[in-house]
């Protein structure tokens, strides 16, 4: 429910497709467009990774080798970034749009 007693429901998209795709471009464009939070988890991961912190450093680890960061550590990062910016108690209800490649 937001500040005026209306209920307001949220739509969740997620772009998954090769590298070199579009989908960061056509999903931070269909963000602005729907006033909603854009997630590129390829971003969230080098955020996380400058952060540091036992995740943050591990993810860092295996970017520095080149790995993939392994599956568990993305959905903890992917998780806590929906947790922060898109919580079902945000007033506003606005969503979000997700890019990945996992």
């Amino acid at each position: 429910m937001n500040a005026d007693g209306n209920v307001r429901t949220s739509t969740n998209f997620t772009f998954v497709a090769p590298p070199g795709s579009g989908k960061g471009t056509y999903g931070a464009m269909l963000a602005r467009k729907l006033g909603t939070n854009f997630l590129s988890v390829g971003d969230l991961l080098r955020v996380e990774g400058k952060k540091g912190g036992d995740l943050g450093d591990a993810v860092c680890e295996f970017q520095a080798r080149g790995e993939l960061v392994p599956d568990h550590m993305v959905e903890e990062v992917v998780l806590r970034a929906i947790e922060q910016r898109c919580s079902d108690k945000d007033e506003d209800g606005v969503g979000y749009i997700l890019v990945s490649l996992f």
